[in-house]
């Protein structure tokens, strides 16, 4: 009875029985970019089986003001270099049951993302309305996750939840 109770005692500092309400999961320092911390789950938007969803640059800020969560992929409509990652983002999307928002060029000129992220295409991890990280087409470590779904799906989960 005693090792029962120091395990659920310990268990409870240490949150693991937490009701989930909060939508996080400390993943320590080591994590991932921007300084981020914890995981988190993805907004209803973003997990209702839609594959990729065309988004103009007010749809993308309406989801920034709302403070979603979300994975949005940034894209040309003319270059060639851009369709392995958005290949990738779509069998993703649909393997996984998402909905992964799009933002052509034009669109994403018109947000603050172009402040963000260099080089597209790209996939921005956004939490409550902020950026997490974004896939980097200069860094090397980031180049398995423009390959495949499965480089994809391992550098997205090492911040959303739903992975």
């Amino acid at each position: 009875m005693v090792v029962v109770a120091v395990v659920l005692g310990v268990g409870w500092l240490n949150g693991w029985f937490d009701s989930g309400d909060d939508g996080v999961d400390d993943v320590g320092s080591e994590g991932f970019g921007a300084g981020a911390e914890e995981r988190f789950f993805l907004s209803d938007e973003a997990a209702s089986n839609e594959g990729l969803k065309d988004i103009s640059a007010a749809g993308y800020e309406e989801l920034v003001v709302e403070k979603k969560n979300f994975l949005v992929l940034i894209h040309m409509t003319v270059c060639p270099a851009e369709f392995p990652l958005t290949d990738t983002a779509r069998q993703l999307a649909k393997e996984d049951g998402l909905t992964i928002f799009a933002l052509d060029e034009e669109e994403f000129k018109k947000t603050d993302l172009m402040e963000v992220v260099k080089y597209l295409p790209s996939l921005v991890v956004v939490r409550g309305g902020e950026v997490v990280d974004f896939l980097d087409a200069e860094a090397d470590e980031d180049m398995e996750a423009y390959k495949s779904a499965v480089g994809l799906r391992k550098w997205v989960g090492r911040m959303v939840l739903n992975y």
